[in-house]
């Protein structure tokens, strides 16, 4: 450590002596700075190093002549860089200023994007006061730098920017209305925690509230809209919450087929055309909510004597898939795989998971809640895959018992879900999102069976 420490103060002092030994004013420095290049960068270091007492003033000065544009943005850098350094009572109110009256947009947006940055929040007020700017990228800007300094903002100033998300909620600007969707998430986040406590404590009044507001906020929102619909589900109006469930595409609809297909992993037969069909959208790893990157293709359909599921995995090299694992109940989760969900018992509480991986190996356990589980029942599955040029896909056929996997009838409704382990993990997907855990079984959807 003592070592360390003296290399690091070696290197500064050699710093400081080549900044010394150049001997700039603080106008040649300035000067250097308009230049550019390396002569500007080491202006700038020496600006903030050597002659931060005596910088103030020129840099405020140079920032305000029209005539020397080009040293606008660096002095910006040098000035914001100074807030920490040096006490005087110009530096803040000439910011403060340019922020508010630069006559080049850029400039005010390049002040707001530093204090940001930099974590400056006694400029929040006029960050605040920024977001009334004539130009879009100057309020984005401002608001991404009020983002930055959240922890820093009083309880009024960050209702003035969830108000200001709020009405910015339709923005055609990209960037703003990335950041603007960010913060009103947060705020439904709050809202639906909220509505989830007024449920545990059976204010079922206050819930809706709770939840129809965070509808207000975001109604395009697939997890708003979904908690919505699994309160109703689960509070007096089952009909709605299914309604909505489904309209979100969280309800398969299975129908009966007479007929089986060959088990050889190929998905191209007359039975799997036929068979319902859903996309896995969403990545679901860890909290990602993102579109999909792979496509993944479950397929469902159900006879007399079991239910068969087939599954389609886009890989764009199947040559690296990692399916190496031959022993059943193995950790196959940890390879290329596909894992199934099924309750049918509909209790959101015991379940079957069934994970079968690139290779055709099983791993199926019984679960009694999250943190419950028997791996030594032994379902009667069998499974196939097949390896294509950009693809892999697999079939199974899952006989039923009389407990966990119940022989469906028509109009009964079971809860599942259908996911995917890639290789890498950041790429595995979902049918029905449940937040980053695959086995939040409150979170699953519906088979439907006809």
């Amino acid at each position: 450590m003592q070592i360390c420490y003296q290399k690091r103060m070696f290197i500064a002092g050699t710093l400081i002596a080549g900044l010394c030994a150049c001997g700039l004013s603080v106008a040649s420095a300035i000067d250097d700075l308009e230049a550019g290049g390396s002569a500007g960068s080491q202006a700038a270091q020496e600006l903030l190093l050597l002659k931060s007492d005596d910088a103030v003033g020129p840099l405020l000065t140079a920032l305000g002549d029209p005539t020397r544009p080009r040293v606008h943005m660096p002095a910006i850098d040098v000035l914001v860089g100074l807030l920490d350094k040096v006490e005087d009572e110009r530096l803040q109110p000439g910011l403060e200023q340019h922020l508010q009256t630069h006559p080049n947009a850029e400039i005010r947006a390049g002040i707001a994007s530093r204090l940001g940055l930099r974590r400056q929040g006694q400029f929040a007020s006029n960050l605040l006061v920024t977001l009334q700017d004539s130009t879009i990228e100057v309020r984005y800007a401002a608001f991404r730098a009020l983002i930055m300094l959240w922890s820093k903002l009083e309880t009024e100033q960050r209702e003035q920017v969830d108000a200001r998300a709020r009405a910015w909620a339709t923005t055609t600007h990209e960037g703003l209305r990335e950041e603007v969707e960010a913060r009103l998430e947060s705020q439904a986040e709050t809202l639906i925690r909220a509505a989830n406590q007024a449920v545990v404590e059976a204010r079922l009044d206050v819930a809706e509230e709770k939840f129809v507001a965070a509808i207000t906020l975001l109604p395009d929102s697939w997890k708003t809209r979904f908690s919505i619909a699994r309160f109703y589900l689960d509070n007096g109006k089952p009909q709605l919450g299914y309604q909505q469930l489904d309209e979100l595409g969280a309800v398969l609809r299975v129908s009966h087929s007479k007929s089986a297909p060959i088990l050889d992993g190929h998905l191209d037969e007359a039975f799997w055309k036929a068979a319902a069909q859903i996309q896995l959208d969403v990545r679901g790893y860890r909290g990602f909510f993102d579109e999909a990157e792979l496509e993944t293709r479950a397929y469902v359909s159900y006879a007399d004597d079991a239910l068969y599921v087939g599954m389609y995995n886009g890989d764009p090299a199947p040559g690296g898939i990692i399916a190496s694992k031959t022993t059943r109940d193995d950790e196959v989760w940890l390879e290329d795989s596909v894992e199934l969900f099924f309750d049918s018992n509909g209790d959101r509480h015991s379940y079957l998971q069934i994970i079968v991986s690139g290779a055709g190996t099983i791993f199926d356990a019984v679960r009694m809640g999250r943190n419950s589980q028997d791996r030594d029942w032994n379902g009667d599955f069998q499974t196939a895959t097949h390896v294509g040029d950009d693809f892999w896909s697999q079939e199974a056929r899952l006989a039923y018992d009389d407990r966990w996997l119940k022989r469906p009838h028509p109009g009964d409704h079971w809860v599942a879900n259908f996911c995917r382990n890639f290789r890498d993990p950041a790429q595995s997907s979902q049918w029905v999102y449940t937040g980053g855990d695959f086995h939040r079984i409150a979170d699953f959807g519906f088979i439907e069976f006809r």
